[in-house]
């Protein structure tokens, strides 16, 4: 089980804050960047997210990183990664990586990193649950062993649970609690927990990314005021408030990034129960209600409706995989009840629409399940039916208490399409909650997880997708999503696939 995906709220993502603030040295600039609360910089704590991850990507460099546009992983510190199955990986290292202390980034310092988060104390220790053996072979060589195949697993490397840590640390590791020491474009020279966090060029990177500022100060603010200092010109990048959507681009010049961010909300069937036991019957609650006018009105735009299972955001994730099935059509939504009913499909005349009230879900919930009745003319009712927890949802599907779909969302753990895929919808997907089994999916995905070639697994795994896509086990209902935007004083910003802005990016207009 994985808490992190469990406890994803539908809130706004916090903003960024930067603010140049002058010179920070003769030659450079000084950059203040607004954060969210984090479990503090140890990979072995930090989840996915803007909260640690992006002050994480400044300290830190692993294997791989990712592409900016299209997530793919490209090599960082490994200057090679070779399989011949997918299962056994031999990976070497680059010449002449150092750590912020000075010493050598070497094979040991992953192995020995790696076993440290893989502890079961470790809330990211379940990244590991697949590598079966590490061998260390010299100091720039070292191989992995797999339990099963993994077209993704060099996407997940670029992630913070894979960086190196020094021997220092590696000796007391209680230090990354005081002094992280890192190999990435930035070091730490102080750290307030839960309050800033500055970190300086480090003039000893060996990356292709190297800073473009003297300094940041990653600072914790208790309240939003980014996006009015932007537009005032005394601040200089923000996340846009799903409130100021409508305006941003008027405001700012057309000074924003606006994306679906690597993460996407559905609602997932109870494939055990046999009220929802047709794929057609499913399709048509999936065409029955407004996406776009309940993103609009409830989220005030912050949300875009949702056409795939996989972000396009992500390595190999498209926007149009569920096509019209994931359009609203009241019209059509009729033809496939009626056809479920042909072939002797009886839908539940009451329709239970499940939700945790621990997040902020009552609202669009209700909006969908009005949405469904009126569609449906009498024919089938829907209902919010809210639970304290997701959690005890979860519980209620195990029992059998659960006669309908519940909300589920899931936020990339790596950006591949196959992290979207496995945990949901393979029979033995450590989130499939919904109990969905399909031999056919299974095969699709198995076979995916075989291809050598990066590209023909990204085409292994969207035929997958076509086929959760027709049997229709969740309907996805809306991408969650990144806006930043920026006033005249900053250029180059760039987008992690998680949704921060890139900290070698950062440079003044």
């Amino acid at each position: 089980m994985r808490p992190r995906a469990l406890a994803l709220a539908l809130a706004a993502p916090l903003p960024l804050l930067v603010s140049l603030s002058g010179p920070a040295h003769a030659s450079g600039t000084s950059v203040v960047v607004q954060t969210c609360a984090s479990s503090g910089l140890t990979p072995a704590t930090v989840v996915s997210g803007p909260c640690g991850g992006d002050i994480l990507s400044a300290v830190y460099t692993g294997l791989v990183e990712y592409d900016p546009v299209t997530a793919a992983p490209r090599y960082a510190v490994a200057s090679a990664i070779t399989t011949r199955d997918n299962r056994s990986f031999t990976i070497k290292l680059r010449k002449g990586w150092t750590f912020h202390d000075g010493t050598q980034v070497k094979a040991r310092n992953f192995v020995n990193a790696w076993k440290l988060v893989a502890k079961p104390s470790s809330p990211n220790s379940y990244y590991f649950a697949d590598v079966k053996a590490t061998k260390v072979v010299n100091d720039l060589t070292f191989t992995v062993t797999l339990r099963r195949p993994s077209a993704s697993f060099v996407s997940r490397l670029g992630w913070a649970a894979f960086v190196p840590l020094p021997d220092s640390v590696l000796k007391h590791p209680a230090t990354l609690g005081t002094h992280p020491v890192g190999n990435g474009p930035f070091k730490v020279v102080s750290w307030s927990p839960g309050n800033a966090v500055v970190v300086e060029k480090y003039a000893g990177y060996k990356g292709a990314h190297r800073a473009q500022v003297d300094r940041i100060t990653y600072r914790t603010y208790a309240t939003i005021t980014a996006y009015d200092e932007v537009v005032a010109g005394t601040a200089d990048i923000t996340a846009v408030p799903p409130e100021k959507l409508g305006s941003v681009r008027s405001d700012l010049g057309g000074r924003v990034i606006d994306r679906p961010a690597a993460a996407v909300a559905t609602l997932n069937f109870p494939m055990k129960f046999k009220g929802v036991a047709n794929a057609d019957f499913r399709k048509a609650i999936s065409m029955a209600f407004d996406r776009k006018k309940i993103t609009d009105a409830v989220f005030q735009g912050g949300r875009l409706p949702a056409g795939s299972f996989t972000p396009p955001t992500v390595y190999g994730g498209s926007r149009h995989t569920c096509g019209k099935l994931c359009a609203y059509d009241p019209a059509a939504a009729r033809k496939l009840l009626a056809r479920a009913r042909k072939a002797g499909f009886h839908p539940p005349k009451t329709l239970p629409l499940y939700y945790n009230t621990d997040g902020a879900h009552g609202t669009w919930t209700k909006a969908v399940a009005a949405d469904i009745t009126a569609t449906f003319k009498g024919q089938i009712k829907a209902v919010a039916v809210s639970r304290p927890t997701f959690s005890g949802i979860i519980d209620s599907i195990e029992s059998g208490a659960v006669k309908g779909p519940f909300r589920q969302a899931w936020i990339a753990d790596y950006p591949h399409i196959e992290n979207f895929l496995t945990p949901s919808y393979w029979s033995r997907g450590s989130s499939n909650y919904g109990h969905y089994r399909s031999a056919a999916v299974d095969r699709l995905l198995d076979a995916a997880n075989r291809q050598v070639s990066p590209a023909r697994a990204v085409a292994a795994f969207r035929r997958a997708e076509a086929q959760v896509v027709r049997e229709m086990p969740a309907i996805p209902l809306w991408y969650y999503r990144d806006t930043v935007g920026w006033s005249s004083a900053v250029t180059g910003l760039k987008l992690s696939p998680f949704g921060w802005v890139l900290p070698w990016s950062i440079k003044a207009a």
